[in-house]
């Protein structure tokens, strides 16, 4: 893993940034529309009487939304995290924007980026089965 600062060109954005802004409109829309009454249940587990590796997700944000974080977490804790994170990540990245010339730029190797892609399987698949047993 390489981290380098190089200089920034103007025009160029981050994808924290495109994440940040969904997040942040989800949060909104959760916070000011009915999302439950909205959306379908989920078809997955009507049809199948597992919940799928999404449930909870909409009820997640809704918590989330609403600053329960802890509720949220319940209900499906990698997505509540991947929230949170890109939360973070948008506030920093923005406020980096602003206030800096500079991008800290983070190179992977080819071994390092699959180890990552493995351990986000790994992370999905304890969700999936947090989901099941669990909640």
């Amino acid at each position: 893993m390489r981290i380098s600062l190089r200089h920034r060109n103007s025009g160029e954005i981050e994808f924290a940034i495109i994440y940040g802004l969904i997040v942040s409109l989800a949060l909104v829309s959760a916070r000011v529309l009915p999302l439950q009454d909205i959306l379908p249940a989920c078809l997955f587990r009507a049809a199948t009487g597992i919940p799928c590796p999404s449930c909870g997700t909409t009820r997640a944000l809704l918590h989330l939304a609403h600053g329960d974080i802890a509720g949220s977490l319940f209900l499906n804790p990698l997505f509540s995290l991947a929230m949170i994170v890109a939360l973070v990540l948008f506030l920093a990245r923005s406020a980096r924007i602003l206030f800096s010339r500079f991008w800290i730029t983070l190179t992977l190797t080819r071994a390092e980026g699959t180890f990552l892609r493995v351990v986000l399987a790994g992370l999905f698949l304890a969700n999936w089965a947090y989901l099941i047993f669990i909640v």
